[in-house]
């Protein structure tokens, strides 16, 4: 991460809602397309549902893309193949869904989100500290 969590937390508070909107998008579109480029599973199940993924090019674009679910995406591929550049000989951390709606399925979770959450609890416990020796 190129950003320490205290420059992260400061452009979270200075920035409008229409910055972050641009950021979301951009973003959205750039993990879609790497995803389809990089993970075996997303590009077969786009493919099947004859998405040509090099014509996704906006924002409304990307809304039309079909949605995945446990039944049609996670349950119809292999781990491996749902993995990025399918390959599952790295170091992984796994997390998995509850389970309430069936099923708990597992899923690798990459270290970066691991840190994004730490730096969103952080400032909520900062914030919330404050406020309760108020």
């Amino acid at each position: 991460m190129n950003k320490d969590s205290s420059e992260i937390i400061k452009q979270i508070k200075e920035e409008d809602s229409e910055f972050w909107s641009g950021i979301q998008e951009k973003k959205s579109l750039e993990l879609f397309h790497q995803a389809y480029f990089s993970v075996p599973a997303y590009s077969s199940f786009l493919n099947k549902r004859k998405v040509n993924a090099e014509k996704v090019v906006s924002w409304d674009d990307l809304k039309k893309v079909p949605l995945t679910s446990k039944k049609d995406y996670l349950r119809n591929y292999s781990l491996e193949k749902l993995s990025w550049e399918g390959n599952l000989k790295k170091p992984l951390v796994f997390t998995s869904t509850s389970g309430s709606t069936g099923e708990p399925f597992y899923f690798m979770r990459a270290n970066e989100l691991d840190w994004q959450y730490s730096v969103l609890i952080e400032e909520y416990l900062k914030n919330n500290i404050a406020k309760n020796d108020s």
